[in-house]
């Protein structure tokens, strides 16, 4: 056993007791609270909240705490910016589609400071979380967002929505390809210029 499985197991124990044993009898309050505890300890991206509970109560529980710090602001030591940016990781990773539209919302969301890079890191990670739920269901959402983003800072956020993409762009999206290149060619750096151009390409391919 490695180090780092050791000492989950050693998290589990204190949070609650055997892994069996946790979750049974909790009410939502109470199990909410303990899956909000082992978030905050570790870091839950990597399969281990799965031990808590079945995966519908892990998923309800997580959306839950998604929803109760949704304004929580990035670049923040504070406990529900951890909360909001592990939850949005979780729940695309178990493709949890009632948390789609949430979700959704926090790509969009823009506003939280003036160069409007505060809410990046959130709106890369919802990104990424849209495309393991349901990519095609939420291409448009994700078209919008890449097309809302202004800040040469942003560029990465542009970089996981384009690369996204790539396999499920079709005929109705030959003018939002323009725009990629467009937008492309115009990114600070060269390295960042040749691979939205690879993007392209393989878009092209894909669309002729």
């Amino acid at each position: 056993m490695t180090t780092e499985n050791l000492f989950s197991q050693i998290l589990i124990c204190l949070l609650g007791g055997s892994v069996v044993a946790l979750g049974q009898g909790d009410t939502p309050a109470e199990f909410e609270k303990r899956v909000v505890n082992y978030m905050l300890l570790i870091e839950p991206e990597k399969g281990e909240l799965e031990r808590l509970g079945p995966p519908n109560e892990i998923s309800a529980a997580v959306l839950r705490i998604l929803e109760k710090n949704r304004n929580a602001r990035d670049r923040s030591e504070h406990p529900g910016a951890q909360l909001k940016a592990k939850s949005i990781s979780i729940l695309g990773r178990l493709k949890e589609k009632k948390a789609g539209p949430l979700i959704a919302s926090i790509l969009l969301q823009k506003g939280f400071h003036p160069d409007k890079t505060v809410d990046r890191g959130f709106r890369i990670k919802a990104a990424h979380a849209l495309m393991q739920i349901d990519v095609k269901a939420y291409k448009d959402t994700l078209i919008q967002a890449f097309d809302a983003t202004e800040m040469r800072s942003e560029s990465s956020l542009r970089w996981v929505i384009a690369k996204g993409l790539v396999d499920v762009v079709d005929g109705s999206d030959r003018a939002f390809i323009q725009r990629l290149e467009v937008r492309g060619r115009a990114e600070l750096g060269a390295t960042d210029r040749v691979q939205f151009a690879e993007i392209v390409a393989q878009m092209r391919r894909r669309v002729p």
